[in-house]
């Protein structure tokens, strides 16, 4: 009994293990009879010499006789970009010639002068020859650096600085230095003229830059009086993107997706003035062309010029704080960020958060708007690209007709500052939660320091923002 009972046991062991083989063959079989579907390859970023671009470049530096290009410049800047790159470089002598003019008009001696990305020099050959004012190179790429040394070399009389750093990256290396408590903002600056803010510009700087955070660089160091601004006001000849200058200087008839917080910030800190437009073509690297942009308001604006760009200058206000004291910089920064992030909140009902029952004050308002007189009187409006306002005079006198309904949208540069500058003046404004929001950003910023502080970093991000627009 016993025995046959083993029996049975053993056969149904090799029966269960001859199953288990033969179900692994089987599934084997059925593995190696797929096809085997190659893993799909990620979209790679990195740029690519095509020959049809080398042609177009070919052809279009043979016609306009710059020909030295395709030697002089490294291959990385003959590819084209699948974006915007930080600093551009002039490849035409005749624009150079146009900077060069901009930048000696009614320079003065004691004036630094800071050029972004020089490369073959264009620009620098005409500055050594017909200034003595100190010059400051800002190459990032090596591959200048000899011919810029020899050129420095042939010029001992001349103090001029060659630096290996890129001077769009100064938001990185600002924040950095927070970090690690560096000075690379210092030795960026080291040797440049020092001023007083509210004395004369004590530097000029050119560059070609399709860096947002340049520009908002530039905003926090006027707010914040360091970076750049703490060795004086510095005048910017820049050469920019046509939607990022429409962004700086538009007013709220462009529509709320393109009139935001920098837009106010940068017309209430600079004062401004557009130049002339610039061929993107006389520019390396070039861009993608432009095939195909969303059938809307915004791919209509970012195809505004898409084919130029924009020089432009732009200097710190010399006389702000007659409106704005030091100490209220930041305040003002404050007052704007929070209130422009969403154009369409409505102006009473959000300033009462933080001094209830203030409302009626704005009401009954016996003064009536008045703009302020523009800069430059003169200005031919015609001339001026498509939805940029001219740059005015500072006024905290610019009332606007208020009603329960009224949108911070609504408001020029000036009527925000009118009003910022009724809110800090009431007797409430002292013991507000307007002051403790302020302290807690400045604190998640000192000890945050890798947390954004850009002005604008929702930059053309809200949706829901919209608004009758002059785009079409």
């Amino acid at each position: 009994m016993l025995s046959s009972i083993r029996k049975y046991y053993v056969t149904s062991i090799i029966i269960k293990n001859c199953c288990r083989t033969l179900v692994t063959e089987v599934n084997q079989d059925n593995v190696t009879s797929k096809k085997v579907v190659p893993a799909k390859k990620k979209k790679s970023f990195k740029t690519v010499t095509e020959p049809k671009t080398l042609k177009a470049l070919e052809k279009h530096f043979k016609a306009s006789e710059q020909k030295f290009v395709l030697q002089t410049f490294p291959e990385v800047l003959l590819k084209k970009r699948t974006r915007l790159p930080n600093g551009f470089y002039l490849t035409n002598k005749k624009m150079a010639r146009v900077i060069a003019d901009e930048l000696i008009k009614d320079i003065r001696p004691e004036q630094s002068l800071l050029e972004m990305n020089p490369g073959a020099g264009l620009l620098t050959k005409i500055l050594l020859k017909e200034t003595e004012n100190d010059l400051f190179l800002y190459e990032p790429l090596e591959h200048f650096h000899p011919a810029l040394k020899s050129l420095i070399k042939s010029h001992p009389e001349r103090n001029i600085s060659l630096s290996n750093k890129d001077f769009s990256t100064i938001s990185y290396m600002a924040l950095v230095d927070k970090i690690d408590g560096g000075n690379r903002i210092s030795e960026l600056l080291k040797g440049v003229q020092r001023t007083d803010y509210v004395n004369e510009p004590n530097a000029r700087l050119f560059g070609a830059t399709s860096s947002i955070s340049f520009i908002n660089a530039l905003i926090n160091s006027v707010i914040f009086q360091n970076s750049v601004t703490a060795a004086g006001r510095c005048e910017y000849f820049l050469i920019i993107p046509p939607w990022i200058f429409i962004t700086l200087t538009c007013s709220n008839e462009a529509g709320y997706m393109v009139y935001r917080t920098i837009s106010v910030l940068f017309q209430l800190l600079f004062e401004y003035e557009f130049i002339q437009k610039v061929s993107s073509e006389d520019l390396l690297p070039w861009q993608v062309e432009v095939k195909k942009m969303p059938y809307n308001k915004m791919g209509k604006f970012y195809l505004m010029d898409h084919d130029s760009m924009y020089l432009i200058r732009a200097t710190p206000r010399q006389n702000i704080f007659e409106y704005c004291q030091p100490d209220n910089l930041t305040s003002l920064w404050h007052f704007i960020k929070q209130n422009f992030r969403r154009r369409k909140n409505c102006i009473i009902p959000t300033l009462e958060k933080w001094i209830p029952g203030c409302g009626p004050r704005l009401i009954i308002n016996e003064k009536s708007e008045s703009p302020p007189e523009l800069i430059n009187p003169q200005l031919d409006l015609d001339s001026q690209p498509k939805l940029c306002q001219p740059c005015r005079k500072l006024s905290n006198e610019d009332f606007i007709n208020m009603t329960i309904f009224t949108q911070f949208g609504d408001l020029t540069p000036n009527q925000a500052l009118t009003i910022f500058d009724q809110f800090i003046n009431w007797p409430e404004f002292k013991d507000s939660t307007f002051k403790e929001s302020l302290e807690a950003t400045l604190v998640k910023i000192h000890t945050n320091p890798d947390d954004n502080i850009n002005v604008d970093d929702d930059i053309h991000d809200d949706e829901d923002e919209t608004k009758t627009s002059e785009v079409s």
